[in-house]
């Protein structure tokens, strides 16, 4: 059975990543000396539950929390801010809100989909503010686009109701990996031109993860394991292709330059931007660490005979614990 393979973080494995023995790159937990790898990383359904009305800019550090509800949401958040910073699993709160955290997303695509819409509107009023020439025909493009991917979302949690489900989680995935092209080239081309917009990248990066996050749960619904690895170990690519190249110090100059009818003092506002950007940097690192280590994950998965609808239902049922580990 999975659940006798999913255990909490033990005290162990908290010492070491204190001392350094032990470091976390992505989803894996491995031994800083030899390398090996003593435990794969998973969020559960509990982490989406907690931060599921939490508002948050793309790669903010958990300290933003905004602990705005009360009683036991309040508890339960107060909690999960202690067991992530003082483990130090996870530096930065991005999980639960791109779906794009620690091992296998468990965020449905309900909800999913209400997070895209969000970033939506956000999204197409930027696209219209940087380019007013072609501001109606840009607004209607991406209206179009994320409605598809609306769609889609919709199909996949209807999916679930069909006799035989796994062929139609299979084409949604096959759509998905589209509308998900299309984001990565938009994202790529904006960081090729002489302005960049940092809110518009953040919640275009934000809206791919979501797309990609949902591929891998329709694979696994559908029991598609080793498509899904492969899947999965294509999105990490692509996340290295789109953001290997950048640095903070290069952000920081983009973002200054994007700002240049500002009064600010330039070498003031290029340091204030520096640190901007190296937030970025490291979400944008944390992200693509995640998305190179998945493979490890679901290999992982293969290796144990472990079927990824009894997996994603166990992450899902998961409601004492935030982060729990398979064992190497």
């Amino acid at each position: 059975m999975v659940e006798q393979i999913l255990f909490e973080v033990p005290a162990k494995f908290a010492t070491g990543m204190a001392d350094g023995s032990i470091v976390r790159i992505g989803t894996l937990l491995k031994d800083s000396v030899s390398g090996q790898i003593l435990s794969h990383v998973q969020e559960t359904g509990l982490v989406q539950k907690l931060l599921s009305n939490t508002s948050l800019l793309p790669f903010s550090p958990l300290s933003a929390l905004d602990l705005v509800s009360s009683g036991y949401a309040n508890l339960q958040l107060h909690q999960l801010k202690t067991l992530v910073e003082g483990l130090q699993v996870l530096q930065y709160a991005n999980i639960g809100l791109a779906a794009t955290g620690l091992g296998v997303s468990v965020l449905g695509f309900l909800m999913i989909n209400q997070k895209l819409k969000g970033l939506e509107s956000a999204i197409t009023q930027l696209s219209a503010k940087m380019d007013t020439h072609f501001q109606e025909l840009a607004k209607k493009h991406l209206r179009h686009k994320f409605a598809k991917i609306y769609v889609l979302f919709e199909r996949a949690e209807q999916a679930s109701f069909l006799r035989s489900p796994a062929q139609e989680w299979l084409t949604i995935e096959g759509h998905l990996a589209m509308e998900s092209g299309f984001l990565r080239s938009e994202i790529g081309h904006h960081l090729t031109q002489n302005r960049f917009n940092s809110d518009w990248f953040n919640k275009m990066t934000s809206a791919l993860a979501m797309c990609n996050a949902a591929r891998i749960q329709c694979l696994l619904q559908a029991n598609e394991l080793d498509a899904a690895q492969h899947a999965s170990s294509v999105i990490a690519d692509t996340y290295s292709d789109l953001f290997d190249p950048l640095s903070a110090t290069q952000l920081a100059a983009r973002l200054t330059e994007a700002e240049h009818d500002s009064r600010e003092d330039d070498l003031l506002l290029f340091k204030s931007n520096q640190v901007k950007a190296t937030q970025m940097m490291l979400g944008l690192r944390e992200m693509t660490d995640a998305a190179m280590t998945q493979p490890l994950l679901l290999e992982h998965l293969i290796s144990k005979e472990i079927s990824g609808q009894a997996y994603l239902d166990a992450i899902k049922a998961q409601d004492q614990h935030a982060i729990i580990l398979l064992t190497s």
